[in-house]
């Protein structure tokens, strides 16, 4: 077994050896050098924007420890803007107050199966392009791309023509019988 002082020694070598060098710390290490900071994406309310902004408000703030809930409920306020900020603004910035907000957002915007409707409204939304031009046909196959990605990363428990085919059809009849 090697001793701490012979462990401390070689890493202190290899450090001054190689400035890129690594620390470690329990289980991970943890490079030398900072790593820039991640900001905390704005959501304002449109549905296929909500995982990205659920997950990394989950990671960089509600995971964090460091943080009691008022801090988190402010950082939230200010992470959210338009539709979501007002569903959300009225709320006291209290403890308790910021798990009511954050179960406000999720219930309304982290529904699969709007977000994935909300993606084939994209597709089917597609410009036509009417010159040819490779940028505008790799913009449209990016675009088209994108939303079918986004649509089988949520992993829905139906198959995706009859996500595109329940899609097509709701888009066809009255407003009424849509809301039903």
């Amino acid at each position: 077994m090697i001793s701490q002082d012979r462990r401390a020694r070689d890493v202190s070598s290899a450090e001054s050896q190689n400035p890129r060098a690594t620390h470690d710390y329990g289980n991970c290490l943890a490079p030398k050098f900072k790593l820039p900071t991640i900001e905390i994406p704005k959501f304002g309310g449109h549905m296929t924007e909500f995982k990205h902004f659920h997950d990394t408000f989950n990671s960089l703030i509600i995971n964090n420890h460091a943080l009691d809930d008022v801090k988190k409920f402010n950082y939230l306020l200010s992470s959210v803007t338009s539709e979501a900020h007002q569903l959300i603004q009225n709320l006291p910035v209290t403890q308790q107050n910021f798990h009511i907000a954050w179960n406000l957002l999720c219930d309304r915007y982290n529904n699969e199966r709007l977000i994935a409707a909300s993606h084939v409204k994209s597709l089917l939304s597609l410009p036509v392009i009417n010159k040819e031009l490779a940028t505008d046909l790799r913009a449209l196959i990016n675009q088209f791309q994108n939303n079918l990605n986004a649509i089988e990363a949520l992993d829905l428990s139906i198959t995706l023509h009859e996500v595109l085919l329940s899609q097509i059809s709701i888009e066809h009849v009255d407003e009424v019988t849509r809301k039903q």
